[in-house]
C-alpha cells in the first residue's frame, strides 16, 4: 500500500513563541536541520492546513502537519469480521499478523485505523489487547456502561471469561492441566521484551487452565482458559512446559527468529518451515461477557487464518 501520510502534532503552551524550525530540529532529531528546511519549503510541512515559512512562531494549539509523500506500508490481511455490536461495544475477530493500534510503522492497516473508518468513531479504542500474531475475538468500547471503574482499568467488569485455542509442538498426554507459574519480564537484553518465570516473590501471579483437544503428527491442540491476564501469558506457559505454540518467534528457537526479524533481516522460507507457521497459533476463540440488560453473552471467533486452518485438520475435531 502506497499513500501520502498526515502526521499531526498539538503545539503545547511550552512550544508557544518558538519557531517552527527549531521545534521540528529540537523535537525530532531523527533528521537533520537542512532536511527539515527542505521539507518546509516543498510544502510537507504546514501549520493548521496552511503552507507556512521556516521563520514562523507557533501557538499552543496550533496542529502541526507533516506529509510523507509516497509512503510505503507493506499489505496485510485486513479482512476482519464483525462478531457482536450493542450500543456499547463492538467485538470483532482480528485477522492473524494485523497490529492493533499504529506501530510507527502500520499506520492504515491496523485494527483501530479500520474500525474507527469503517464505523465512523474517530475516538474508539479496544478495552483489551492480544498479540499482533494473535487472531480472534477484540472488544472496542463505543460508549462507557454504568460501571463504577473504567473498562480500560478492568475490563473483567464485564469480560468474565476467556478462551483460547493453541496449537502446540508435542503430544500432550495429559487431557487437562493447569500451569501456575509467576511471570516478570526478563530485561535482559537483546529480549528485554520477554517474559520468564519469576523467582520466589516477585513477578505477577499467572494462571491459566488447559484442555487438550487432541494430538496428531507431534503436535497437540490446547483448548487455554486464562485466569489471569498477563502479557504473553500462554505463550510463555506453553514454553515454559515444554510445548511452544507453533510459529512462535520469541518463545521457540531460544528466540533466534524474533532476534532476526529484530535486525531487518527477512525471514526465509526454510526459516518459516523450521517455525511450522507465518505467524504463531494462538487464537482468541471464545469470550464469556456479563452485559447490562442483557445477561451472559457467548462469543466464538471461527475465522481462522491458513495456517491454523491447516494445522486444524490434523486433530479432526470438533468444537
Amino acid at each position: 500500500m502506497i499513500y501520502d501520510l498526515e502526521l499531526n502534532s498539538i503545539i503545547t503552551a511550552q512550544f508557544n513563541g518558538q519557531s517552527v524550525i527549531d521545534y521540528l530540529t529540537d523535537r525530532f532529531t531523527y533528521k537533520s536541520r537542512k532536511k527539515w528546511l527542505d521539507l518546509i519549503i516543498s510544502g510537507c510541512i504546514k501549520i493548521n492546513n496552511r503552507i507556512i515559512n521556516s521563520d514562523y512562531l507557533l501557538h499552543e494549539n496550533d496542529v502541526l502537519t507533516f506529509i510523507v509523500n509516497n509512503y510505503y506500508e507493506p499489505d496485510l490481511d485486513c479482512n476482519y469480521h464483525k462478531i457482536f455490536e450493542n450500543e456499547n461495544i463492538i467485538v470483532v475477530s482480528k485477522p492473524a499478523n494485523l497490529p492493533i493500534s499504529s506501530n510507527h510503522r502500520f499506520f492504515k492497516q491496523n485494527m483501530t485505523a479500520l474500525i474507527r473508518q469503517d464505523f465512523h468513531l474517530p475516538n474508539i479504542n479496544p478495552i483489551h489487547r492480544i498479540d499482533r500474531e494473535t487472531s480472534g475475538l477484540l472488544i472496542y468500547l463505543k460508549k462507557n456502561f454504568d460501571k463504577p471503574k473504567s473498562l480500560r482499568k478492568d475490563p473483567r467488569l464485564i469480560m468474565k471469561e476467556k478462551y483460547y485455542l493453541a496449537i502446540v509442538r508435542g503430544e500432550i498426554s495429559e487431557k487437562e492441566f493447569t500451569i501456575d507459574i509467576p511471570l516478570i519480564d526478563s530485561n535482559i537484553p537483546p529480549i528485554g521484551y520477554k517474559v520468564i518465570a519469576a523467582k520466589n516473590g516477585e513477578g505477577k501471579e499467572a494462571s491459566t487452565e488447559f484442555k487438550s483437544l487432541g494430538t496428531a503428527k507431534g503436535y497437540s491442540l490446547l483448548l487455554a482458559k486464562l485466569n489471569t491476564g498477563r502479557k504473553h501469558q500462554i505463550r510463555a506457559h506453553c514454553a515454559l512446559s515444554g510445548y511452544p505454540i507453533v510459529g512462535d518467534k520469541l518463545y521457540s528457537f531460544e528466540g533466534k527468529y524474533y532476534l532476526k526479524r529484530f535486525n531487518n533481516e527477512e525471514l526465509t522460507e526454510d526459516d518459516y518451515k523450521e517455525l511450522g507457521a507465518q505467524h504463531h497459533l494462538l487464537h482468541a476463540y471464545a469470550l464469556n461477557l456479563e452485559l447490562p440488560n442483557e445477561g451472559l453473552k457467548k462469543l466464538i471467533s471461527e475465522y481462522y487464518s491458513e495456517d491454523f486452518k491447516r494445522y486444524m485438520e490434523l486433530f479432526k475435531v470438533k468444537l
